[in-house]
């Protein structure tokens, strides 16, 4: 697999090949495949595979992909195989523009299935992902939706 030894400054635009999970994707361009993880955010999978979070936070992450089914498999419902998309490349992470303007990044924001990367330092999409994970917030989307899940957030945030 290759992996951002394309043009990491521009857009570029690649055709999705398999989706593995909300936090994992592979794309190609041309002949060449790699893997698409969201930039700018942390996926309940991500928290559920940290070996650093606590027990109690998993299990309570495994129980609501139990109840809501459809949320696991959000990115996997919603982008289609061998259908082009934009990707921009960002600290060895990608930029998938799947829903318009609206990147995976804002839209699994905006689901409650992410949050905002802590030590994200970006002008440009740091306000659009603070203002999506709002939304979910708002709403009581996703990990937003239970109150333990949300004491889960707020470590990620010390």
């Amino acid at each position: 697999m290759i992996f951002f030894t394309l043009n990491a400054q521009s857009i570029q635009i690649a055709e999705l090949r398999s989706v593995y999970s909300n936090d994992m994707q592979k794309f190609s361009i041309k002949m060449n495949s790699f893997i698409c993880e969201p930039y700018g955010v942390v996926t309940l999978e991500e928290i559920l595979a940290d070996k650093n979070t606590i027990p109690i936070c998993k299990k309570r992450i495994e129980e609501y992909f139990s109840k809501n089914p459809v949320q696991k498999y959000f990115i996997q419902m919603n982008l289609h195989l061998r259908q082009n998309y934009h990707i921009e490349f960002k600290d060895k992470r990608c930029l998938v523009y799947a829903f318009g303007q609206k990147t995976i990044s804002e839209a699994l924001l905006e689901q409650g299935l992410a949050i905002k990367k802590p030590s994200l330092k970006d002008d440009e999409f740091g306000y659009l992902f603070l203002r999506a994970q709002t939304r979910a917030k708002n709403r009581n989307s996703g990990i937003w939706s239970d109150k333990t899940l949300q004491s889960c957030v707020k470590s990620f945030y010390k």
